[in-house]
Parts: C-alpha cells; structure tokens; sequence
C-alpha cells in the first residue's frame, strides 16, 4: 500500500482513515513484524521464550482483525482489509496452537 497509493480505497473506510493507518506504524513493527520474527527466531532455535512471544503476535494479528472488522461494520467499506487480516489471524492463532510446548 505503500507503493500503490490508488489502491488504498480498498481497504480503508474512509480517506481520514489513511491517517489514522500511519498512527499503527510503530506499534505494527513492535508488536506484529517484531513479535512475529521474534517468535520464528526463538523456535527455530528451541528457546523457551519463544512460544509466548508468538502469543504476543497472535494478540497483535487478533486486535488487528478486530480493528479492521470493526471499521468494515461501521462503514460498510473496506471489507478485502477486513477479510485478509481475518484470515491472517485464524492462520496465525491455529499455527500458535499447534506448536504449543505442551
């Protein structure tokens, strides 16, 4: 979205909405890119840590959807951003589950 401006639409309720997805940068390379590599990291190399860093991502992949959804509910736009970070989340939180330590 990034290098496709005119393609933004698709995905944001409405043009305001555009600012507010710059406002999600920081916490997004935190907690979603940060956490997530974090978590590949820790369980390729077998780290304890690693299984409750991916549940970090999980809540940040979930509050995401959540977020998203919510925007496509309110406006009656933007659902291919809604659907996408839905099915990311049902990916990551079934992945998270099945490599539980336990």
């Amino acid at each position: 979205m990034l290098s496709k401006p005119d393609w933004r639409g698709w995905f944001f309720a409405s043009p305001s909405a555009e600012m507010h997805w710059m406002s999600f940068l920081l916490p997004d390379l935190v907690f979603f890119i940060g956490a997530g590599w974090l978590a590949a990291v820790g369980l390729r190399h077998e780290h304890r840590w690693a299984w409750p860093m991916l549940l970090l991502h999980v809540g940040a992949v979930g509050y995401a959807a959540l977020y998203s959804l919510t925007a496509a509910l309110i406006s009656s736009a933007a659902w291919p951003g809604a659907w996408l970070m839905l099915a990311s989340f049902l990916i990551t939180a079934i992945l998270a589950h099945r490599l539980r330590p336990y």
